[in-house]
């Protein structure tokens, strides 16, 4: 009998590890997940393709000898950005431990099955996790990579890391076991909104896809994997990659002021002075007449350069809508303003610079560089022009601001110069006709030296010279 047994035991033992490997006769792959700030925000590391290490442990006051995957060795797989972090543990029901990531030589972590725990015998008790979700890397030194959040004159980044403690508080103080500190985070209860890192109502949120969601609402923010995700107003941004304080007006607003103006039955005249910024005018303010005056603060799309954001405005849609998220000439997936107002048995016209940046039904007036190498002269003779025609939708695009940004920067005598020719410009043109005139930039510019000290501006950067607009409307009573 005992020999039927054993070998009955046996037989069992054997079936459960046969079980346990796939169909190739290998043992199943056990990954451990880690994101944060790393390159890619995310990786799932092979543990089966590490070395096990030997370790040792107290337990009830005997000696255990085991076998455990380094800590540190499973990071190594990873392209950690920043030279000083902190590492969160995270098991699946939420408790957490935060170390110092330089101590992670001192963990090592246990597989069980699928379920990965965590022994720790040179840490506080509290770094022993069990069934492990994710390890989150936070940096501790300031990096480029993260949520930008930009408010009147300043930016912010945080990095993903550091956005995910947006979800967790501390809790039982901060534990210390030879040297090594520990602390214990949980989940905050209930949802967590932009009013835990914004102190405004009023705010404009923009996804890595390209979308885009103005929101007067908290809304839920949610962590997974690296990602942060918002949700308000029945629309969601599956991944943040910035957030615009403190405004309530976004530049394609301006396609449904076109729409209901036109719909009164009103003539439309709008004009994009391109490049100019918020920042540009409050500096200028002095200087200017009808610029200086009567506009709100409006918000670029992003990326912030030009075919993007105009196919933004004559659509009324973010860029992910419109599928024009790069340079090039592409026709959006959307009809634009210049497609309503024609399906109303409307006139339009359009007035561009010297070359076409997003493929309309409606063919734009272009026009050539004067001497001085600017179109803006001769755009402006142009709209002149069609304004003898007396369209219903007038459409006009300045374009030398921008390159006068580029070139001088836009804090520059330069830009100032150009500034107040296409003020004068659009002062003329608006005394010439009888309407609603909307004006809107379509992005501003960031003032910078390059590597020989000239001074230069840039935009498609998500900072508050690039992402702020002036937005002026006349509109008829």
């Amino acid at each position: 009998m005992k020999k039927l047994l054993t070998v009955f035991l046996l037989l069992v033992a054997l079936t459960a590890l046969w079980a346990c490997k796939d169909k190739d006769g290998a043992e199943p792959s056990i990954y451990a997940l880690i994101n944060g700030d790393i390159e890619g925000g995310s990786l799932s590391v092979e543990l089966n393709s590490l070395e096990l290490k030997d370790f040792e442990y107290q337990s009830d006051g005997q000696t255990v000898k085991a076998k455990g995957y380094a800590l540190n060795e499973v990071l190594n797989q990873a392209d950690i950005i920043s030279g000083q972090n902190l590492l969160m543990i995270t098991a699946t029901d939420g408790v957490s431990a935060v170390i110092d990531e330089s101590t992670a030589h001192l963990c090592y972590i246990m597989a069980d099955g699928q379920k990965l725990n965590i022994k720790a015998p040179e840490h506080p008790a509290v770094v022993g996790i069990k069934d492990v979700k994710e390890f989150t890397v936070i940096a501790q030194e300031d990096i480029d990579i993260g949520i930008k959040i930009i408010e009147n004159n300043s930016m912010e980044s945080i990095s993903y890391g550091n956005a995910k403690l947006w979800f967790f508080e501390p809790s039982g103080g901060q534990s210390v076991k030879f040297g090594n500190t520990a602390n214990k985070y949980l989940p905050k209860k209930g949802d967590v909104g932009l009013d835990a890192i914004i102190d405004y109502q009023n705010n404009i949120v923009y996804g890595h896809n390209f979308d885009i969601v103005k929101t007067s609402q908290s809304g839920k923010l949610s962590w997974e994997n690296g990602k942060i995700s918002f949700e308000a107003d029945g629309k969601s941004i599956p991944s943040i990659m910035g957030i615009a304080a403190n405004v309530d007006t976004i530049i394609y607003d301006a396609y449904e002021i076109m729409r209901s103006e036109l719909d009164k039955g009103n003539k439309v005249m709008f004009i994009l002075p391109d490049g100019l910024s918020y920042g540009q005018v409050a500096h200028f303010q002095q200087h200017l007449n009808l610029l200086g005056g009567n506009y709100i603060k409006a918000a670029s799309v992003n990326p912030a350069i030009s075919n993007v954001a105009l196919a933004s405005i004559i659509t009324g849609r973010s860029p992910f809508e419109t599928g024009i998220t790069e340079r090039g000439v592409k026709k959006p997936n959307y009809d634009d303003i210049f497609d309503y107002a024609l399906s109303k048995g409307l006139s339009a016209r359009y007035i561009e610079g010297n070359s076409t940046l997003v493929a309309t039904n409606i063919e734009p007036k272009l026009n050539l560089p004067d001497t001085n190498g600017f179109t803006d002269k001769n755009v402006y003779e142009s709209a002149m022009a069609a304004l003898g025609d007396n369209p219903d939708l007038l459409f006009v695009h300045f374009h030398g601001i921008d390159d006068v940004n580029h070139d001088f920067s836009p804090l520059s005598s330069q830009a100032l110069d150009k500034i107040l020719k296409i003020e004068e410009y659009i002062e003329d043109l608006m005394e010439n006709f009888d309407g609603a005139v909307i004006i809107a930039p379509d992005h501003g510019s960031v003032g910078y030296a390059d590597k020989d000290g000239s001074f230069k501006g840039k935009h498609g950067v998500f900072q508050p010279d690039d992402m702020f607009v002036p937005f002026y409307t006349f509109l008829k009573d």
